[in-house]
């Protein structure tokens, strides 16, 4: 995986922020599968809450599963124009993926540890776990932000302050390298 500065050995991008252009974009990922429990409606209605207030904010979805269509359905029937469905991809595309992100989001409603929440880390990106993830009770500190499972409002807010932060989401993804280096 990244381990290392964002940008660093395992990515492709000299930084993270790199998803699209113009080059302000704020490129929010989520990647796993695509099943009731892991929360991807949550992200989704709360991404179309924000895409007027951050129309640069662009959603990377990555996974498959049995709600693929609906998923899509959904993306269609809302407008959401900024979300890129990239489906399945191998696990030696994921530091591609993460490098070009700003945020790693994992809206889970059920979930007992979450390793893309480690592999996120690892490639320095701020975080905004669900709480009902069960690693972010020790790798939560400082590093992002957590919100309860379902509320939707709460989710949005979190990325609106992750993502209007520029200097501060620096610090952060500094910090999301701290503590997965221990």
């Amino acid at each position: 995986m990244c381990l290392g500065k964002p940008g660093g050995p395992g990515t492709s991008s000299p930084a993270p922020g790199r998803l699209g252009s113009p080059p302000a974009r704020r490129g929010l990922y989520r990647g796993g599968q695509i099943v009731p429990r892991e929360g991807v409606f949550d992200l989704l209605n709360a991404f179309a809450l924000l895409q007027n207030r951050e129309p640069n904010a662009v959603l990377l979805l990555v996974g498959d599963g049995p709600q693929k269509q609906a998923v899509l359905a959904m993306i269609e029937k809302e407008r959401l124009t900024n979300v890129v469905w990239v489906g399945y991809q191998p696990y030696s595309q994921l530091p591609i993926l993460y490098g070009i992100s700003d945020v790693f989001i994992h809206p889970a409603h059920q979930e007992c540890w979450g390793v893309s929440v480690n592999e996120a880390m690892a490639c320095g990106l701020p975080i905004i776990l669900s709480d009902m993830v069960g690693s972010g009770a020790d790798l939560l500190d400082g590093n992002g932000m957590a919100y309860k499972a379902g509320n939707v409002a709460e989710l949005a807010a979190c990325i609106i302050s992750l993502t209007q932060n520029h200097a501060g989401r620096k610090l952060i993804s500094q910090r999301s390298l701290e503590i997965i280096e221990k």
